[in-house]
C-alpha cells in the first residue's frame, strides 16, 4: 500500500486554509467525516488536498476512489479493492476481503460522490469502520451518509471579496500578477458568480482583459446557468462533442472520442480540434493523454444529449466500441502486447461497467453485445478482479438470451475464477457442467477449453483422478487440432504438466514445461510463462537439479513482479519455501510460507495462511510443521504473515536477487 492521493490533483489547489484544518482536526477525532455542498462548490479538490496534508499519518496509504460512475451500489467494494490494487476473489464477499486486507492498517478511504448510493456508501462505511481499527473514510457527497458517527463539514463557497475566489481566478486565468483594475474586475466576476469555484474557473477560461465576460444575468448565478453560459458561448462543433463526451464513464482516450462521437454531423478530423478548445476552456481535463469531464459539466452534457435526442444513439455507440475494444483485447491478450492490454483495461474499467450495465439492463440490446464479461475472462483471472469478475460472469451465463456456446465459454471463465480463487463451492458443481456441455455438439476448440478447465477445477481442488482423466482428454483434443488457439493449448499444456508433478512423473512433467515455455516465448506472452516456469522450478527441484530450478524460479518471480501478479508472486513464494525445507532450513520454509500468507492477502484469501487454496500448499505446511517444533513454526510464519504487502514483496525481491 502506497496511495494514490498525490497523484489526483490536475491543478494547483487554492486556499480554503481553514476548511483543510477543520475536516483534518475532525478526521484525528474521529473515523468518517463526510464534506457535504452542492455540485461546483469544491468538494473533491478539498478532500484530496486534506488527504494530501494528512498523508505522513496514515502509513497504509491516503487512497481517493471515484464513485460517480458507478451505478450498482454492490460494486463500491470492488471499486475500493480495485484503487487499493486489493485482488478480490471469487466466492468471497469483497467487503470482507477488503477488511481483512485493512486489518491492522492504519489507512485513509476517500469516497468522492457518494449522492447517488447513499445507502451502499452508508453500509460499506459502517461495516468497513466497525470491523477496523485504525481506518478512516473521508466522503464527499451533496446530502449525509447518515451512518453511525458521521462528522459533517459543509463546504461553502468563497465569501463576497475573498481573496482565495480572485486567486482561483488568477490562476485558472494563468495571470502572472494583477493590478488594481484587474482585481476590482475580477472581485466583481467572482461576486456576480455567488463565489462558486467551478463557476469562477469556467469564467476565468473565458477572460481576457481587453473585452467583458458576458456573464449569466443578474439573479440567475446558479452553477447550472454559469455551465449554460460556457456552454451557449460554444460554438455548435463544441456544443455537440461536449454532450457526446458526457456518454464515458470516467476517462477517455482520444481513439474512443473519435469512435464514439463522430458523423456525419461531425467530422472526424474536427476531433482533435475540438478536444483541444474545450480542454482550455476548461470544460474537459486532460491528463496523462487521457481525458474526462467534471460530473457537474458531464450532468449538464447528459441533458444536452438527451435535448438532442442523441442519448439512446450514444450509448450504443459506446457500448458497440467497448465490446469491439474487449474483442481486440481477447484477440491480443496472448502476446507482446499482454501486459499493455492489462494496463489498458485497467484504465477503462469504468466504461467497460457502464458498457455491460446497459447491455444486461436496458432493452434492444443482442446478445452480441452482452458479450464483454466473457471477452475480458483472462483480465478478470489474472487483472486481479476475479469476486468482480464472477460477478459480471454470473449475469452473463443466467441471461435468457446468451448464446449457447457463449454459455458455455462463460462458465468455464467462471470456473476458472472460482478455481484460482479457492472457491470450490463454485467450482465443483461449474466443472460438472463443462463435463457435460463438453458432450454436446460445440465446436472442438471450445470443447477442448471446457474440459481443460473442468481438469483445472478438480486438480486445484484435489480431485486428482477426474482432473487427470480431464487433463489428458482436453491435451489430445488440443493437439488434434490443425491450429489450436495459443492460449488454450498453453493453459492445457500447462495444467497436464501441474497433473505429471501430483503423480510425480517429474521427467514428463518438464519435458510439458519446456514446450509450453517454449511457445509462450514464441508468442512474447508474459503471464502464463511466469506460472509454467515456477511450476517447472518446482519439478527441476524435486529432481534435484537445484540450480536450474533455482534459476527458473528466479525467472518467474522477475515476470510475476512485472506484471503485477500477486497470485504468482504467492506461488513463488511458497517455491521457494519448498526449496528451504528440501535444503534442511525449516524455518526459513515457515517465514516463507508467512510471506506467502501475507501476499495472499493481497488478491482476496481469508485466513492466516494459503492452505485451503491448493492441496499441495496444504502439503508443504505439512512438511514444514513436521520438521520443527510446533511454537518455532508459528513465531516464524507469523513474522511473514504480519508483513505488509509492499513488505512481502521487497523480502521476496531480495530472496529471487543475485540467483
Amino acid at each position: 500500500m502506497a496511495g494514490n492521493v498525490s497523484s489526483r490533483m490536475a491543478t494547483g489547489f487554492v486556499g480554503r486554509t481553514e476548511d483543510i484544518r477543520a475536516v483534518s482536526r475532525l478526521l484525528r477525532s474521529g473515523r468518517l467525516v463526510t464534506l457535504t455542498g452542492p455540485g461546483g462548490v469544491g468538494k473533491t479538490r478539498l478532500s484530496q488536498r486534506v488527504g494530501e496534508d494528512l498523508v505522513d499519518e496514515f502509513p497504509d496509504g491516503v487512497w481517493f476512489v471515484e464513485l460517480a460512475d458507478l451505478r450498482d451500489p454492490a460494486l463500491i467494494a470492488h471499486a475500493v479493492a480495485r484503487t487499493l490494487s486489493i485482488h478480490t476473489t471469487a466466492g468471497i464477499d469483497p467487503r470482507s476481503q477488503l477488511i481483512n486486507q485493512l486489518t491492522g492498517r492504519t489507512a485513509l478511504i476517500i469516497l468522492d460522490n457518494c449522492e447517488h448510493l447513499l445507502d451502499g456508501a452508508e453500509l460499506f462505511s459502517t461495516e468497513l469502520l466497525g470491523r477496523t481499527e485504525s481506518v478512516r473514510v473521508l466522503a464527499t457527497s451533496r446530502e449525509r451518509l447518515r451512518a453511525p458517527g458521521e462528522r459533517i463539514w459543509q463546504v461553502r463557497r468563497f465569501a463576497t471579496g475573498s481573496e482565495d475566489a480572485v486567486q482561483l481566478f488568477a490562476q485558472r486565468a494563468a495571470l502572472d500578477t494583477i493590478d488594481l483594475p484587474q482585481q476590482i474586475k475580477i472581485n466583481d466576476i467572482c461576486s456576480r458568480l455567488e463565489g462558486l469555484p467551478l463557476a469562477i474557473e469556467l469564467a476565468a477560461a473565458r477572460w481576457s482583459p481587453n473585452h467583458d465576460l458576458e456573464l449569466p444575468g443578474a439573479g440567475d448565478h446558479t452553477l447550472r446557468s454559469a455551465i449554460q453560459w460556457s456552454f451557449d458561448l460554444c460554438s455548435t462543433a463544441e456544443q455537440i462533442l461536449w454532450a457526446r463526451l458526457a456518454i464515458f464513464s470516467g476517462g477517455f482516450d482520444f481513439q474512443a472520442a473519435e469512435h464514439v462521437c463522430w458523423d456525419g454531423e461531425l467530422d472526424r478530423d474536427q476531433i482533435p480540434g475540438l478536444l483541444e478548445s474545450l480542454t482550455e476552456k476548461s470544460i474537459v481535463i486532460c491528463e496523462n493523454q487521457r481525458y474526462r469531464l467534471l460530473d457537474t459539466v458531464r450532468d449538464y452534457g447528459l441533458d444536452q444529449l438527451s435535448v438532442r435526442r442523441e442519448h439512446d444513439v450514444l450509448e450504443r455507440r459506446h457500448v458497440g466500441y467497448y465490446r469491439r475494444l474487449a474483442e481486440q483485447f481477447e484477440r491480443e491478450w496472448f502476446g507482446p502486447s499482454q501486459l499493455w492490454w492489462m494496463s489498458r483495461m485497467r484504465e477503462d474499467l469504468a466504461n467497460l461497467r457502464s458498457a455491460m450495465d446497459r447491455a444486461f439492463t436496458e432493452p434492444g440490446y443482442q446478445p452480441s453485445e452482452r458479450r464483454i464479461p466473457v471477452l475480458l475472462a483472462t483480465y478478470w483471472a489474472y487483472g486481479g478482479g476475479m469476486a468482480e469478475g464472477k460477478h459480471w460472469l454470473g449475469q452473463l451465463a443466467e441471461h435468457p438470451e446468451t448464446d449457447p456456446e457463449d454459455r458455455a465459454a462463460t462458465l468455464a471463465a467462471l470456473c476458472r475464477v472460482a478455481s484460482m480463487s479457492g472457491d470450490l463451492d463454485t467450482s465443483f458443481p461449474t466443472a460438472a457442467r463443462l463435463v457435460e456441455l463438453a458432450g454436446t455438439d460445440v465446436n472442438p476448440t471450445l470443447r477442448a477449453h471446457l474440459t481443460t478447465m473442468a481438469g483445472m477445477a478438480y486438480a486445484i481442488g484435489g480431485r486428482f483422478a477426474e482432473s487427470g482423466q480431464l487433463l489428458r482428454e482436453a491435451a489430445g483434443q488440443l493437439n488434434s487440432l490443425p491450429d489450436p488457439e495459443p492460449q488454450y493449448w498453453t493453459k492445457s499444456a500447462m495444467m497436464l504438466g501441474v497433473q505429471h508433478i501430483i503423480e510425480e512423473k517429474l521427467a514428463e512433467a518438464c519435458g510439458i514445461f519446456e514446450r509450453a515455455a517454449a511457445y509462450s516465448n514464441q508468442h512474447g506472452e508474459t503471464i502464463m510463462l511466469s506460472y509454467v516456469l515456477i511450476q517447472h522450478a518446482k519439478a527441476k527441484l524435486l529432481l534435484g537439479f537445484t540450480e536450474e530450478a533455482a534459476t527458473l524460479a528466479a525467472d518467474a518471480a522477475h515476470l510475476s513482479l512485472k506484471a503485477n501478479d500477486p497470485m504468482q508472486r504467492g506461488m513463488v513464494t511458497e517455491y521457494l519455501a519448498l526449496e528451504a525445507v528440501t535444503q534442511g532450513q525449516p524455518a526459513r520454509a515457515a517465514l516463507l510460507l508467512g510471506t506467502a500468507a501475507s501476499i495472499a492477502r493481497a488478491y482476496g484469501v481469508t485466513g492466516t495462511n494459503t492452505e485451503n487454496l491448493r492441496p499441495e500448499s496444504a502439503m508443504l505446511h505439512a512438511e514444514v510443521r513436521a520438521a520443527m517444533k510446533p511454537a518455532d513454526f508459528e513465531e516464524a510464519f507469523r513474522t511473514g504473515a504480519m508483513m505488509t504487502s509492499q513488505q512481502a514483496e521487497a523480502y521476496l525481491s531480495g530472496c529471487v536477487q543475485g540467483v
